[in-house]
């Protein structure tokens, strides 16, 4: 997957590739009474990242 992402042109600025990102904190479950985190959620290519603002 690297080599075509590489040839894809996301290998420079301001591109970048990040490998194994994680994406949650962990679900919280109570256990006994007190709060746990559960596993984190990982993708292994995020593929985009798109942030919104009021105009």
């Amino acid at each position: 997957m690297v080599p075509r992402l590489q040839a894809a042109g996301w290998e420079g600025a301001p591109h970048a590739i990040n490998e194994q990102r994680t994406f949650t904190d962990g679900r919280v479950i109570f256990v006994g009474g007190k709060a746990k985190r559960g596993r984190q959620k990982r993708a292994d290519y995020p593929i985009a990242i798109a942030e919104a603002k009021a105009a």
